[in-house]
């Protein structure tokens, strides 16, 4: 190997250590922006769950301008969670009607084929029931802020 082959490959070398360096270093200061920017991104996920409206918004803005900081966190952590909770209640009452009216209509079915036995009726009644618990879980997923003092699954391992 004559010196110049030597050189690149010991500058290569040196290159790829720096660029392990410079990766970990972005690493680092990615985290730190992302903890840094974390409120936000809840407080506008939050805004975008509520469909919030802009004189919504701009009421809150005023209540919060008048009441002053501490005040208005409170009310707002306060409200927040009141408004969570019936949010939480009225999805669940959703679901359950729909399950409800789900199971009506497959008793209507069942009145009507009078004891025919269909195995593809059972295996559609069987395919409908899993495409209500997968909705479910989506809608339950969905009303769990990461707000949330403490980590809560609703699915049973």
């Amino acid at each position: 190997m004559n010196r110049r082959t030597a050189e690149n490959l010991m500058r290569r070398e040196n290159l790829q250590l720096q660029c392990v360096a410079q990766r970990a270093q972005l690493a680092q200061a990615r985290a730190a922006i992302e903890s840094e920017l974390r409120p936000l991104n809840r407080a506008l996920a939050a805004l975008h769950r509520l469909r919030i409206s802009p004189t919504l918004l701009a009421g809150g803005a005023a209540l919060a301008l008048g009441l002053g900081s501490r005040r208005a966190a409170g009310f707002a952590s306060r409200a927040w969670l009141v408004f969570s909770s019936v949010q939480r209640v009225w999805q669940l009452l959703q679901s359950l009607q729909a399950s409800r009216a789900s199971a009506a209509a497959g008793a209507s079915r069942r009145s009507i084929a009078a004891g025919a036995t269909d195995p593809q009726r059972g295996k559609q009644q069987e395919q409908a029931k899993q495409r209500l618990d997968r909705e479910l879980d989506q809608e339950l997923d969905g009303t769990f802020p990461a707000s949330d003092p403490l980590p809560w699954s609703h699915k049973v391992d």
